[in-house]
């Protein structure tokens, strides 16, 4: 099981990558984002909403990693809103 899991290794970091230049990217997106008034600005919305998916996803990652380092990489990548398999390094 260890050795299973030592050989996904750079899938996992390959996707945490990814999410985690996604979740950089849409908070320097918010953070430049022009002062709205609340409650307005759909577009900001969607990049609040698109921030917190990207971090749930994070988490779901982690948590599939640790419990399920094989099976977990096929999960995530069909559940994925924001990765797909070209993301895999070998796919």
């Amino acid at each position: 099981m260890r050795r299973e899991a030592k050989n996904t290794e750079p899938v996992w970091t390959a996707i945490r990558d990814r999410l985690e230049a996604k979740r950089k990217e849409t908070f320097e997106a918010l953070r430049n984002y022009p002062r709205q008034v609340a409650g307005c600005d759909t577009h900001y919305q969607h990049l609040a909403e698109r921030r917190a998916k990207i971090s749930g996803e994070l988490r779901q990652l982690e948590a599939l990693r640790r419990d399920n380092p094989a099976e977990g990489i096929e999960k995530f990548l069909r559940e994925s809103a924001f990765i797909d398999e070209t993301v895999v390094p070998g796919r």
